[in-house]
């Protein structure tokens, strides 16, 4: 991806304008205790339908330990996570005013007030109507840092009332950027929201790059000593031979996952072995994956493979290109060919290094990392992360990991928390880069998972093999195939 491509979509804004919905977990479950973390719900413990954005009230000053930014959250606010924004959190104040914190890496040093216009432009193509408000005389700049202001009013349209959206970019470095955005109600602007919104900002902090480094230290020690730790044996006698979820979008059920748990050798060692296989649909396409991993019983060797089939579902709505049959003849409008889209990665960490190879139809490469010496995860580590971490204290660590998608990859540090709510149930989040969205698991009082909230706003929920066979029964036969 070029340089100016990567700007813009690092700095796209998706506003949140409506309460994401909170479900909250039953406390009234017994205390037996469950055997496995993925034991299948029962129709007295089923768990919700429609993805749940888990919320907490915000106690202490809010602190991102990769960049050392923290801030004191507004008095009475609901932290909420999985809201689609892609923010780093966002907070909830009744009845309708939303503050939410974005980072930006924007991958080569630009100006603030390019990034500044960037934002501007992105924001008005999303919503056409909006009309920039004129900036504030005194602005205020967080934590002395070089920022810039932005307004916009959004008139009412299509049954949403008007509303108003205010914007803080700060400059942490040459080309990270942090974005405080406040979104609430035109009916509800006035001096005390944006009262509420001011005293963040004076709040924010951003600690010395020392102070950084001691903070990641310690949290990577942490990881290294939790995975030295880990009872794998254990964990593979308490987990069935496969687990069902449900993958739901906007409360409609958009696929299907199963994951497999085994033992195997590879490499002349006995180890794990984890089978993940999906469908899903997204707008007009069909997505298909199957991925495959092993780590050895000592944890030092691990391979990977993944392929991901995607195909549009209708030909008749794929874009038109003239064809010309015959020299001489008229152009015919005809749809692109609709064939499948092939992606394939495949993994392999042994020696002290990590060893990535992605191909697909528009490129290939084979990249090598050195592994980090103190708190790396296997790609086994970092799926089954979460209920790992429920069987421990609360807990907040970082880890390095590899992490990669299409359009870029590198071994990348995740930052994990797992706390213990009142009712005795979990929740825990995970984040695999310093600039993505959360991934949160919830869990009931007796550790078993309830659901899994993606960055992306959809839901994955644990299911029976007969409630899946009632939703996907052509894809079910396709996936019990492979």
């Amino acid at each position: 991806m070029n340089n100016q491509r990567h700007r813009i979509i690092a700095l796209t804004l998706v506003l949140v304008a409506v309460a994401t919905a909170v479900t909250p977990i039953d406390s009234a479950a017994s205390a037996q205790v469950i055997r496995s973390p993925l034991d299948p719900p029962t129709e007295s413990s089923t768990a919700p339908t429609t993805p749940a954005a888990p919320a907490a009230a915000v106690q202490e000053r809010w602190f991102e330990p990769a960049y050392g930014l923290s801030f004191e959250p507004p008095e009475g606010a609901i932290e909420m996570q999985n809201t689609r924004s892609g923010s780093l959190v966002t907070f909830a104040l009744p009845p309708d005013f939303r503050i939410s914190v974005h980072l930006y890496d924007v991958g080569e040093p630009i100006t603030l007030r390019d990034a500044a216009r960037q934002t501007a432009e992105q924001f008005v193509s999303t919503s056409p109507s909006a009309v920039q408000l004129k900036p504030s005389d005194n602005p205020i700049k967080p934590a002395g840092r070089p920022s810039l202001h932005l307004g916009f009013a959004v008139p009412a349209e299509a049954g949403r009332p008007a509303w108003v959206a205010e914007l803080v970019l700060m400059k942490l470095d040459p080309t990270h950027f942090v974005v405080f955005q406040a979104d609430l109600n035109a009916a509800s602007f006035g001096p005390h929201t944006k009262a509420v919104f001011n005293r963040l900002l004076r709040s924010v902090d951003v600690a010395a790059l020392d102070a950084i480094d001691r903070a990641r230290v310690q949290l990577v020690e942490t990881a290294d000593q939790w995975a030295a730790e880990i009872d794998f044996d254990d964990l593979w006698d308490r987990l069935p031979d496969r687990a069902w979820f449900r993958l739901i979008r906007d409360g409609e059920e958009v696929g299907v996952r199963r994951m497999a748990f085994g033992r195997g050798t590879q490499m002349g060692a006995p180890g794990y072995t984890l089978e993940i296989l999906s469908y899903e649909i997204q707008s007009d396409t069909e997505i298909n994956t199957k991925a495959e991993f092993f780590l050895s019983e000592r944890r030092d060797e691990e391979l990977w493979s993944i392929q991901t089939e995607s195909q549009m579902l209708d030909a008749g709505s794929l874009p038109l290109v003239d064809v010309v049959p015959r020299k001489g003849e008229a152009p015919v409008p005809m749809p692109i060919n609709a064939t499948t889209h092939v992606m394939k990665q495949t993994g392999l960490r042994s020696g002290g290094e990590v060893t990535v190879i992605r191909d697909s139809a528009e490129h290939a490469d084979q990249t090598t990392w050195p592994v980090p010496p103190v708190g790396y995860l296997s790609r086994i580590e970092t799926e089954l992360l979460a209920m790992l971490l429920v069987d421990e204290r609360p807990v907040r660590m970082q880890a390095y990991a590899y992490h990669g998608n299409a359009e870029d990859h590198a071994i990348a540090l995740r930052t994990e928390t797992a706390t213990q709510l009142d009712n005795g149930s979990w929740s825990v989040n995970t984040r695999a880069t310093p600039t993505s969205g959360w991934r949160s698991y919830l869990f009931d009082d007796r550790g078993r998972l309830l659901q899994i909230n993606l960055a992306d706003g959809g839901a994955l929920v644990p299911a029976t093999l007969e409630q899946v066979r009632q939703l996907w029964a052509d894809q079910l036969d396709g996936l019990e195939a492979r």
